[in-house]
């Protein structure tokens, strides 16, 4: 019997020494990790007049420099690529369109048109239809800051001429909503020549 309590003490005793380095090892790679941020933090400082937030900020504008921010410092922070964005589910390709976003909204615009007519034919792309259609707002914050990011780590120059640069490059495209949006109608408007329900529809009005 005592020869069975030590047993247990020793395991009782092995799983708590486990435990505490189980703990010990996730604060130092948590603190390891805070470590190696603040150093890329002051690298990028360091190499520009301003901190990537700040420049964020420069990007997006007056008129959203607030709210995106916010958005930013949490994705910097947390490393989460999950938030939500409302325009982005209600117009995702007109909201990439319009942060300058082109590529990002080119390939919205393919993607949901192929399963548009796809799903016509195959039932179950309804069920991908929907998850895109959460996953886009889920993911545009980050989406948008990836993209702003990599703009401004392209530009090379330094000082006012860098901010101008942040600047341009930045901001939003009205021009570019006008032009996907026309796009968009004109795709909608050979989508409904090419069903039939609607023409036989139409043919009777």
């Amino acid at each position: 019997m005592e020869d069975n309590k030590n047993i247990s003490r020793q395991e009782n005793a092995q799983e708590n020494m486990s435990s505490e380095n189980n703990d010990l090892g996730q604060e130092r790679s948590e603190t390891v990790k805070e470590v190696i941020k603040d150093i890329e933090n002051e690298t990028y400082t360091t190499n520009n007049s301003m901190s990537l937030l700040e420049e964020l900020e420069l990007y997006v504008g007056p008129k959203k420099e607030v709210y995106y921010s916010t958005r930013f410092e949490d994705i910097i922070d947390s490393e989460s690529k999950i938030g939500w964005n409302w325009p982005a589910l209600f117009v995702p390709v007109l909201w990439m369109a319009y942060r300058k976003m082109y590529i990002e909204s080119g390939i919205l615009l393919v993607v949901s048109t192929a399963l548009s007519l796809l799903t016509k034919k195959i039932g179950f792309l309804h069920v991908i239809s929907l998850i895109i259609t959460f996953l886009v707002p889920a993911t545009a914050n980050w989406l948008y800051f990836r993209h702003a990011k990599k703009d401004i780590e392209a530009i090379s120059s330094r000082g006012e001429e860098r901010k101008s640069e942040i600047i341009a490059k930045g901001g939003t495209s009205v021009a570019a909503v006008f032009v996907f949006l026309i796009i968009s109608i004109v795709i909608s408007g050979v989508e409904l020549m090419n069903n039939q329900e609607f023409m036989n529809i139409i043919g009777k009005m």
